[in-house]
């Protein structure tokens, strides 16, 4: 076990970095009432997405698993009769991406040119912060487990533990605690280094295991000691403290890092103060509105309407509305529905990077076309790499079908698949937006309990408990499990060892 991590460490570039918000797609024109979605001239209806999702009979019949596939029904239709009109999606408008991208990388290049630090840490300092937030003791200890089965009946139980007991009777005799751990541990990673688990510190164990690993002195075995993975015979074999030169490396990191961090501070500020910032008493209403439907075409009047002024200019409803435009899909309820505070503090940070990028301009920094051409074929490369992934990179029609007729079966098929289990889930991210500004796209919410009702009739039960709204879309698809499909598996933190937390 390696030795202990320190508190995390602060990222770079905090208060460089473009805010981000979760935003989904409302519409400007009436949709019939049997409709969830459409794009242009195919739709998704109630009954279509009731059938659907009634598919899987352990999907939750929940508003926000309709509005899941109703998502993913106008991304992947969208992206299916881009492609299938423009291959090379050579008139994709890549602007708002794009463009964001770019102010990010001029913000950038703004903090590595007016951003000095002294890259000397003396030795003071590094023992000062050290001492500051010193580590724990750490022990090295082997253990054997044997482990309990899952359902297992008192009986079983305890032939388990007269088999621990009989196992440390035989160490305390003068057994070879390694040859034993080798050949009777049920962790088998430790099993195959005679039991060693290596150094470890308090926290890092489940409770049982670790109060018995650090009571016992070096050399010493422990009585039989049960967890909740089974039963463990534990030897201590040392006890150290962390020294300095183990954490050296991290904590110069750490400095510099917090060197840097008070400089952009105190040179964001520089700006910041200068400027006076004030929030506008409608740029409440603004953000919500905008946030409801980000593709919303704006007059000359509304695009000038100011969110925030400051000294020489302001930050407009247009800019803001492009922010929007380079920012993920999500769910619409969380700006409309995030209190003022917040949308304030997103405002203001908005505002920050305008004046940041008027101060990269004014010293004549600029991001170089090689960054720019770059940026924009990565784009694009994830719009190719989710077509692939869904398998539109090569749908052509079928005889007797239109393109759009193509698309809408290709898009059936993908989101059979990922209900039925058989293909994850593609997120589109921030790439869905650029396609629905571009091309159009409408969805009903008003439709979401209709869909529910008609999955309630097709399966007869209940509907379930609504899904929490920040859940991720894959959480609420089923994970793949036919053959040569692998399924997106959570790491264990500790794979190979019952004893860890």
């Amino acid at each position: 076990m390696k030795t202990m991590e320190r508190k995390s460490r602060t990222k770079l570039g905090i208060l460089f970095t473009l805010p981000l918000l979760m935003v989904a797609c409302g519409g400007d024109r009436p949709l019939p009432d049997d409709v969830v979605a459409s794009v242009g001239e195919l739709q998704l209806t109630v009954d279509e997405a009731a059938e659907l999702i009634a598919q899987a009979p352990d999907l939750p019949n929940s508003p926000d698993v309709v509005a899941a596939l109703g998502e993913l029904w106008v991304d992947y239709t969208l992206l299916g009769l881009a492609l299938i009109r423009d291959p090379e999606l050579s008139g994709l408008d890549l602007e708002p991406l794009l463009q964001q991208q770019l102010d990010q990388e001029l913000v950038f290049l703004l903090r590595d040119e007016v951003i000095q630090v002294d890259s000397v840490v003396t030795e003071e300092e590094l023992r000062e912060a050290f001492e500051a937030d010193p580590p724990g003791e750490q022990v090295r200890a082997r253990h054997i487990l044997l482990a309990t089965p899952a359902n297992g009946d008192p009986e079983e139980l305890e032939e388990l533990e007269a088999e621990a007991e009989d196992l440390r009777g035989r160490i305390l005799a003068g057994a070879s605690f390694e040859d034993l751990a080798r050949e009777h541990s049920d962790d088998p990673g430790s099993a195959v280094q005679g039991g060693d688990l290596g150094f470890f510190e308090r926290g890092m164990m489940v409770p049982e295991f670790e109060d018995a690993a650090f009571a016992l002195d070096p050399g010493e075995v422990s009585p039989v000691v049960q967890s909740p993975f089974g039963y463990h015979i534990i030897r201590l074999e040392e006890r150290r403290s962390s020294t300095l030169e183990d954490f050296r490396d991290q904590l110069l990191e750490e400095i510099q890092m917090e060197r840097t961090m008070r400089a952009e501070s105190i040179y964001v500020a520089g700006i910041e103060e200068p400027a006076n910032i004030q929030v506008t008493d409608e740029a409440f209403e603004i953000v919500r509105e905008l946030a409801d439907n980000p593709t919303e075409r704006l007059s000359g009047r509304a695009a000038n309407r100011a969110l925030a002024e400051y000294e020489g200019g302001s930050y407009t409803a247009a800019q803001f509305r492009d922010f929007l435009g380079g920012q993920p899909q999500g769910i619409m309820e969380q700006i409309a529905g995030a209190p003022d505070d917040q949308i304030e503090g997103m405002i203001r940070n908005l505002t920050r990077v305008e004046l940041l990028k008027a101060e990269a301009v004014e010293q004549g920094l600029s991001v170089p076309d090689d960054e720019v051409d770059r940026i924009r074929e990565e784009l694009l490369q994830g719009y190719r790499d989710a077509a692939q992934m869904l398998g539109l990179a090569n749908l052509e029609p079928e005889p007797g079908e239109s393109d759009a007729e193509a698309v809408e079966r290709a898009v059936r098929e993908i989101l059979e698949g990922i209900i039925s289990g058989a293909q994850n889930v593609t997120p589109m991210a921030e790439l869905g937006l650029p396609l629905r500004r571009q091309f159009g796209a409408q969805i009903r919410t008003e439709s979401y309990p209709q869909v529910v009702e008609r999955i309630q009739a097709l399966r007869g039960d209940d509907p379930a408990q609504d899904v929490p709204l920040e859940m991720d879309l894959e959480e609420m698809m089923p994970t793949p499990e036919e053959p040569g499909v692998e399924p997106e598996i959570q790491p264990d933190p500790q794979p190979d060892d019952p004893g860890r937390d």
